[in-house]
Parts: structure tokens; C-alpha cells; sequence
């Protein structure tokens, strides 16, 4: 369960565009599904829609703050080890001159190679994002057994540029996880190709005009 969630300026607009008691019932949702680990639905369809959109971004957020806790978390860990090899190190330069000079010199090659290491995690993880293929997408669904339909999810975010919101996408298959959740828990809701009562994309034009 999460401690803290941020709020979007697009949020204040889609809640000040509903009367007061669905205002009042949305938030309800957003706090319930953020912190309290439930998932709220109404009875108000529009409403239904509204917290489809800021569950998407909630879902978003909680994955980045995920990736970011566990990479605090590695290099803690990587830290404490470094430590712990340079105790050692001062240890056994202490024993004559000539071993001091032997383990500055390992130490330099050492961190040369983290440095050189962490350099290229970096050139990796900001990689230009490439948008996956149809067979890209089927594979990972076969591999993690989920409910998708594969061009259904293709066909989606390439009406939408390979966005999330307003924000280019980063990694598919988080997306492609949010998506299966919504499958389990309102199939007919969240399936971004079927004829519902409710037009998310109308809606979400109507909210960037307001």
C-alpha cells in the first residue's frame, strides 16, 4: 500500500466538471483504490469513466515509484558492500608501502569498470523507446498467460501516438500489465475496443478543451 499519490491538474478538471455528489464519490474512488487497496466502482457510469483514466495514470506512478524503490534499495546493498571491501583494503595497505601501492592500483581498475559499467546501464535504460510488434506483444501474453487481445493493444496505442496520458510511453509491458489487471477486475469496462454506453475517447477530448 502506498503512503502518497500525486495529484494532476487535469484531475481538479474532470472533478470540477461533475456535480457535487459525483464529484465528492470520485475522489472517494481515488483515495479507496490508492491507499485502502480496493477496487471502487459506481453506479454513475460517467464517473466509472473519469476514474478509468486516473486509475491508469495511479497505476503509472505506482510502477515508476516501484522501479525507483528497487534500484534505492540495489544500490544500498552495493554500497554496503563497497564499504566492507574498502575496510579490507585499508586493513592490509597498512602492512607495507609496496601493498599500498598494489591496491590503489586495484582499487583504480575497480572503479573504472563500475563507472564504465554504470555508463553503459545508462546508454541502455535511455534507449529511444521502440514500440513493440503485434508478435512482440501475442509472445509476452502467451509467456505470462494473460487475457489481452494482442492487436487490440497495438492497434490502441498507436491511435495514441505510443502515449500514456500525456506523457510518451516507457515500457509496454508495464502498460501491457495495467491492461490485464483491468481485464480481471471490469472486462467490459476497460476493453478499449468494445461498443460500451460510455465513449472514453469523446470524453478525454472533452477534457482537454475544458
Amino acid at each position: 500500500m502506498r503512503g502518497s499519490i500525486v495529484i494532476y491538474d487535469s484531475w481538479g478538471r474532470m472533478i470540477n466538471s461533475l456535480p457535487n455528489e459525483q464529484a465528492l464519490e470520485l475522489v472517494r474512488m481515488i483515495f479507496a483504490y490508492s491507499f485502502e487497496d480496493t477496487y471502487p466502482l459506481s453506479n454513475d457510469q460517467s464517473v466509472n469513466a473519469m476514474f478509468g483514466m486516473i486509475r491508469e495514470k495511479l497505476d503509472e506512478d505506482a510502477e515508476a515509484w516501484e522501479r525507483t524503490r528497487q534500484a534505492r534499495i540495489e544500490a544500498g546493498r552495493k554500497g554496503g558492500i563497497a564499504s566492507g571491501k574498502a575496510k579490507q583494503t585499508l586493513a592490509n595497505v597498512s602492512k607495507s608501502k609496496q601493498s599500498q601501492a598494489n591496491k590503489a592500483v586495484s582499487v583504480s581498475d575497480s572503479v573504472s569498470v563500475s563507472v564504465s559499467k554504470d555508463k553503459e546501464k545508462d546508454k541502455k535504460e535511455n534507449r529511444r523507446f521502440t514500440p513493440p510488434s503485434v508478435k512482440e506483444v501475442s509472445e509476452y501474453i502467451s509467456e505470462k498467460g494473460y487475457h489481452v487481445d494482442a492487436q487490440s493493444f497495438v492497434d490502441f496505442y498507436t491511435s495514441k501516438g505510443w502515449r500514456v496520458g500525456n506523457s510518451p510511453m516507457k515500457d509496454w509491458k508495464a502498460c501491457l500489465r495495467t491492461w490485464e489487471r483491468r481485464e480481471k477486475n471490469n472486462p467490459v469496462s476497460f476493453n478499449a475496443h468494445a461498443k460500451t454506453e460510455y465513449d472514453y475517447a469523446e470524453l478525454e477530448r472533452k477534457l482537454i478543451k475544458n
